[in-house]
């Protein structure tokens, strides 16, 4: 990846891994500009619905990025914050841990019943 990287590419590649994942996911950042805040991405696959905010850049702010997401979620909708830095690290992923147990709680059956 080239060292300049906007955030709508960003955007746009958070839709697209989701969609790699089997996901029916969509940019929304027209919402953004319409309503004064929202999600960049939305991604649902059955049962399963992700909102998610997108942060690209030197210092993105990760828990500000969850926190829009949250204030963006709809009723059944898991809030993601997702951030990159400029310089390549780990794209990392904010989530409740309340919600981080609900997307493992079906690892935890599956065990019960081997």
């Amino acid at each position: 990846m080239s060292a300049y990287k906007p955030w709508r590419e960003f955007e746009r590649e958070c839709r697209r891994d989701f969609e790699d994942l089997g996901f029916k996911a969509k940019r929304v950042w027209s919402e953004q500009f319409e309503e004064g805040g929202g999600a960049d991405v939305v991604a649902e696959r059955g049962d399963l619905r992700f909102v998610a905010q997108c942060k690209y850049g030197n210092n993105p702010n990760l828990r500000k990025a969850y926190l829009e997401a949250v204030d963006a979620r709809e009723e059944g909708q898991i809030a993601l914050g997702i951030c990159r830095y400029r310089n390549e690290r780990d794209t990392l992923v904010c989530l409740s841990w309340r919600d981080f147990k609900k997307l493992i709680r079906p690892l935890q059956a599956s065990d019960e019943r081997r």
